[in-house]
C-alpha cells in the first residue's frame, strides 16, 4: 500500500499530518535503537565488535568512550523521536549522510577495513528513510 494511498484513506488532514509525522518518528526512533545497540556493543564487548570489522583488538578505553558517545547519542535519538522536532529529525539526515560519507572515504582511503562499509550502508539507509519520511511529511502537510 503507497504512502499515497494510505494518506487518501486517512481522510482528515490533522490524520494525514499525524500518519506522515509517525513515518518521521519511525524512522528516528528506529536509528536510536541501531546507536544505542552498537553503543552497548562497544562499552561492553568492544574488541568483538571492533573485530567483526576487521579491527585489531585494542586495549584503549578510546572504543569504550565511542560506544558510551554512541549510547548517549542514542539516547537522545529515541527521546526526541517522541515529539515532534521537525529541525532535529532534518539535521540527523545531515549528520548521517556526512558520516556515511567519512566511512566511505576511510576505505577508500585505506585508513579502514573495508568491512566498515556495511556500516556505511546502514548509516546511509537510515539518512535515506528519514529523508524520504520527512518529504513526504511536507508534501502532505
Amino acid at each position: 500500500m503507497s504512502c499515497s494511498y494510505t494518506a487518501r484513506r486517512l481522510g482528515t488532514p490533522f490524520q494525514i499530518d499525524f500518519y506522515y509525522m509517525k513515518q518521521v518518528q519511525f524512522s528516528v526512533r528506529l536509528f536510536s535503537f541501531y546507536m544505542m545497540g552498537m553503543g552497548l556493543a562497544l562499552v561492553f564487548i568492544p574488541n568483538f565488535t571492533i573485530g567483526l570489522l576487521g579491527f585489531a583488538p585494542s586495549t584503549d578505553v578510546w572504543i569504550r568512550m565511542l560506544g558510551l558517545l554512541a549510547l548517549v547519542a542514542g539516547g537522545y535519538y529515541y527521546y526526541s523521536a517522541g515529539f515532534e522536532l521537525l529541525p532535529f529529525f532534518r539535521a540527523t539526515v545531515v549528520g548521517r549522510v556526512v558520516f556515511t560519507l567519512g566511512e566511505v572515504a576511510f576505505v577508500l582511503l585505506g585508513l579502514a577495513p573495508a568491512a566498515l562499509l556495511l556500516f556505511a550502508v546502514v548509516e546511509g539507509a537510515g539518512a535515506l528513510y528519514t529523508f524520504y519520511a520527512l518529504r513526504a511529511y511536507a508534501h502532505n502537510s
